[in-house]
């Protein structure tokens, strides 16, 4: 069965808007990992994370349609360990950059795939805590 790609969802299961039409927006929204210094993201594991997600999303969209089983094959390939990471385990921040970044996927997942409560919840606690220590130092 040919589908386009849908963004990530809860549970990891696709819904929301097409891939394209989401790399389209982060393209315009200026979400991109060139604004970002090549020394930051090396050395900040969230911005890094974060980096590789968007990659990841892209080579997943490049493929255009595929079955079902080509899919969830090349969705477990790519983006999803990212996702995965991103929504349950993600790492703190280290720079400005990363903390930044974090707040910008929020904002650009909510606004192009839905609400995705673990990846809100985890990603900006980590944000929030880099910055509170940030702003006690």
């Amino acid at each position: 069965m040919d589908r386009q790609p849908q963004c990530p969802m809860p549970g990891g299961k696709g819904g929301g808007m097409n891939r394209r039409s989401f790399l389209a927006t982060t393209a315009a929204a200026g979400i991109s990992a060139s604004l970002v210094s090549t020394a930051d993201a090396e050395c900040d594991p969230l911005l890094s994370l974060i980096n590789e997600y968007r990659d990841q999303m892209a080579l997943f969209n490049a493929a255009g349609d595929l079955s079902d089983e080509d899919d969830a094959a090349l969705m477990a390939a790519t983006w999803e360990p990212a996702y995965d990471r991103l929504c349950y385990d993600p790492p703190a921040p280290t720079t400005d950059a990363g903390a930044i970044a974090a707040i910008r996927l929020i904002v650009n997942e909510a606004e192009t795939c839905g609400y995705q409560p673990d990846m809100i919840f985890n990603v900006l606690s980590v944000a929030a805590a880099y910055l509170e220590r940030r702003a006690a130092s």
